[in-house]
Order: structure tokens, then C-alpha cells, then sequence
């Protein structure tokens, strides 16, 4: 069996978190300005700027209403073509949040980026391990018993003795 010792490199925080088709720039926004929310789909008034690594502006509804990041523009592109937990750590909000809005937004669940990171997260040290283990358990016939269902078998024929 080949080896694929140097795939297996762990993936750093900036990897994770790179955005592939950015920069994102904070817009200028004044406060007090309307703008309209793609995820709210309505007006909202820019109340401030949040405090991530892209400040983006903060927009509320006339009057009530929770205080939330505006989805338009460079943060509605980014949540169609970004990945999840990129989105979330550059705009500081949750994954959770990102998947809300890209669900909102109808975006796949997974995009080009979001491909990338799964495919980079395959080669890292753990998984690669998981991958080897469950080739070699698949070629012992003894280990791969119970997926190929020989166990079973056995267990029957064990049942089928017993009840003689």
C-alpha cells in the first residue's frame, strides 16, 4: 500500500478560515442610514458596527426588533460563496447563524469553499488514520466479520444448536 504520510498534514486555523473569493471590506454605512436586510427581506436602520475582524454594520427594524449583522452586499456574497465556518469567524457570528442566513438565501449546503475545506479536512493526520484502520479491518475477513455479516451467521447457527 502506497504511503501517503505526506498528505497528512493537520490544517491550521488559517486555512480553516481562509475566504477564497474576498477581500470583504467594511462598507461606509452612517449611522442612522436605511438599508434593506436580504435575510430579514425588509428595511432596517444601521444602529452601529460590530466588533469582528470585518466590522459590519449592525441594523435593527424601525422601532423593535433584535439587533442583527445587515445581510447585503459583501456579507450576502460572501454567505452564498464562503464557507460556513469561514463566514463565522470573519463576521463574528456562529455557524449557526451562517447556515440560517444561507438557508434564507437558498445557497447549497455545500459551495465551492465549503468543498475545499472538506476535502483538506480528508487529508489531515486523524482521518487519514480512520481510513487506513478501515482498509486494513476490511481485508482481515476475521475483523470484517460482523460488516459482512458473518457474525450474524454464527449467532444464528449458535441459537440454532442451542435450542437442539
Amino acid at each position: 500500500m502506497p504511503s501517503v504520510a505526506w498528505l497528512c498534514v493537520r490544517m491550521s486555523d488559517a486555512d480553516r478560515f481562509r475566504l477564497l473569493f474576498g477581500p470583504y471590506g467594511t462598507p461606509r454605512v452612517r449611522i442612522g442610514r436605511t438599508l434593506t436586510c436580504e435575510v430579514r427581506d425588509t428595511d432596517v436602520i444601521v444602529i452601529g458596527y460590530s466588533g469582528a475582524p470585518i466590522p459590519w454594520p449592525i441594523g435593527q427594524r424601525r422601532g423593535r426588533g433584535a439587533r442583527a449583522l445587515v445581510v447585503y452586499g459583501g456579507l450576502a456574497d460572501a454567505v452564498r460563496r464562503e464557507s460556513n465556518q469561514a463566514v463565522a469567524h470573519w463576521f463574528g457570528v456562529t455557524p449557526q447563524t451562517v447556515t440560517k442566513w444561507r438557508k434564507c438565501l437558498t445557497v447549497s449546503r455545500a459551495n465551492e469553499s465549503t468543498h475545499r475545506l472538506h476535502h483538506d479536512h480528508a487529508l489531515e493526520p486523524g482521518v487519514a488514520a480512520g481510513r487506513a484502520k478501515a482498509r486494513a479491518q476490511a481485508q482481515d475477513p476475521q475483523a470484517d466479520a460482523g460488516r459482512r455479516g458473518e457474525g450474524l451467521r454464527q449467532l444464528l447457527d449458535a441459537v440454532e444448536a442451542a435450542s437442539h
